[in-house]
């Protein structure tokens, strides 16, 4: 998977474990040192990235580059449009509001938080995200999160209306199947719940899983 990885260095954090962990599991182009805007757009101009990796400070307006450099939501949304990013990660404090504006304008996945995150534990997550992203049972965005995330609350998965969609979609067409089965005699041919449906419904989590299945089974 191609990540390009932003990690400006800062005086209060230490990016190093964050940056070995993701480079061993991944093909990553690293933006370190001293980092500018000009650099990050460059790089997304010249190579398609699977994922933008932010690890550096941010607040709900923006995420800090080198000195007084710093990227807008606006500017991060047009980085994903260019590169054709699947999905943002932003592994910095209180980063909620970017990423629902990045969902919001074209990007399909945002991981984000909404707390400040420790610096010794920030490196965490994305190697627990990151490893599952590599190997052969969790290879897409949402389950991998779900792999990742120890339920603490500290990071969140924005997720955009399109995917939403297609998940509900999926639900959809798994409700119809079931109910034919239902109705038909076990065995019968023309009933086939595939494992990549299963995997989908799956790897939803919690509260949206319940969600869902209350408006395709209680409001239909």
């Amino acid at each position: 998977m191609r990540v390009l990885l932003i990690a400006p260095d800062q005086r209060d954090l230490n990016t190093v474990p964050e940056i070995r962990i993701i480079t061993q599991k991944h093909h990553v182009t690293l933006l370190n040192g001293v980092v500018t805007a000009e650099d990050v757009y460059a790089a997304c101009r010249i190579i398609r990235f699977q994922v933008i990796h932010f690890a550096t400070h941010s607040n709900a307006e923006l995420v800090a580059l080198s000195g007084v450099e710093t990227l807008a939501a606006d500017d991060i949304a047009q980085l994903d449009r260019m590169t054709g990013a699947e999905c943002i990660v932003f592994n910095s404090c209180l980063s909620g509001k970017l990423a629902s504006y990045c969902v919001a304008h074209g990007a399909s996945y945002c991981i984000y938080s909404n707390v400040n995150l420790p610096d010794n534990d920030a490196w965490k997550f994305p190697a627990a995200f990151y490893d599952a992203l590599s190997n052969g049972h969790s290879r897409d965005v949402v389950g991998s999160f779900a792999v990742a995330d120890s339920g603490s609350g500290d990071y969140g998965l924005a997720v955009s209306l399109a995917i939403i969609q297609r998940m509900a979609d999926s639900l959809a067409d798994l409700r119809t199947k079931l109910e034919y089965a239902l109705a038909h005699p076990a065995g019968d041919t023309r009933i086939g719940v595939s494992v990549h449906t299963l995997t989908t419904v799956g790897i939803l989590n919690g509260g949206f899983l319940a969600l869902i299945l209350y408006l395709l089974f209680v409001q239909h």
